[in-house]
């Protein structure tokens, strides 16, 4: 009978000691994932777009009461992370446009004095939690100003470290402790590195494709119009592979028409479907992923009623 003879222990030992620098580096990137207050954290894009007609006019205000720009949903921010909108715009000599953001229960305003396209950082703190919608607005200071507005990006900015405790996303703050000198690898350790880039990315949800256009550009100066039951093609996009695992993706649709109209928009992306027939907010979900480049279109008409009926808002993004 053969003799039995233990593994040399050498050759079950973990290749990375538990106060080796690897330990911490792999820390201070999950800490810096979801902000050490300098490097901002994931900051993944809600949603951004032109509002510049299909005509080339340019969204144009007069005057001290605010018109409002476009509207946006934001589907999870758990955390209650700051929504920052950089808009680009200018105004008149002598005049002054001011910008206001309203998402969670909040209100910002960014502006500008410039003569010549600028970027107007508008940036709010919102409250309370679930999927709630973001509203951009936009007047002048004074009765006189002129105030354009040519694009509007919108994204999620982190600037403060996670608790020590749980927070709402479920994420803990990765403390230094887990590798000071003598601390094993624990399962803890382990499971905080990979849980917290999981929970993070599920409270931050990344767009991968957006159409934003400004609420007031009406029949022809809409591309995103119908005004009979024959469809028209209003979005067209391909959606890159990012990853072979099935992932589910938030389509989100914003409606409104000019009188009476029914509208129907179908919103189809590798061969799943969504569709909107209400007016304001729309929201379905598709499975996605592959190795496979998918096809994005979207299709509006009018079932019924009088005038047009426009899709102001499209958003695809990953939800899981």
């Amino acid at each position: 009978m053969a003799k039995y003879v233990p593994i040399s222990p050498a050759a079950i030992i973990p290749g990375i000691a538990g106060t080796d620098a690897a330990w911490a580096g792999l820390i201070t990137n999950t800490i810096r994932l979801y902000s050490d207050g300098t490097d901002l954290g994931y900051s993944p894009v809600i949603a951004a777009g032109s509002l510049v007609a299909i005509d080339e006019t340019v969204l144009e205000v007069t005057g001290t009461t605010p018109v409002e720009v476009c509207r946006i949903t934001v589907p999870v921010n758990a955390d209650n992370q700051k929504l920052r909108c950089y808009v680009q715009g200018n105004v008149d000599s002598g005049d002054t446009g001011r910008w206001t953001l309203a998402y969670g229960g909040a209100t910002a305003v960014g502006s500008t004095t410039s003569t010549v396209k600028a970027a107007v950082d508008v940036t709010v703190t919102p409250t309370g939690s679930g999927q709630r919608e973001a509203v951009l607005s936009v007047a002048g200071a004074a009765g006189s100003d002129v105030v354009r507005t040519y694009s509007a990006l919108f994204y999620l900015h982190t600037d403060a470290a996670a608790a020590t405790t749980p927070m709402p996303s479920g994420v803990i703050e990765t403390v230094a402790t887990l590798y000071t000198s003598n601390e094993p690898v624990t399962t803890e350790r382990v499971m905080r590195l990979l849980n917290t880039a999981t929970m993070v990315a599920k409270d931050r949800p990344a767009c991968v494709f957006s159409m934003i256009e400004h609420v007031g550009f009406a029949g022809v100066r809409s591309g995103v119009v119908a005004s009979g039951a024959t469809p028209v093609l209003v979005a067209r996009s391909l959606l890159l592979p990012v990853e072979d695992a099935p992932r589910d993706y938030r389509v989100s649709m914003y409606l409104t028409r000019d009188g009476s109209g029914v509208a129907n928009c179908t919103v189809n992306v590798g061969g799943q479907a969504v569709t909107a027939t209400a007016m304001g907010w729309t929201h379905g979900t598709v499975t996605l992923g592959g190795t496979t480049t998918l096809k994005m279109e979207a299709w509006l008409k009018k079932t019924s009623g009088s005038d047009n009926v426009y899709l102001k808002t499209l958003q695809i993004m990953r939800e899981d």
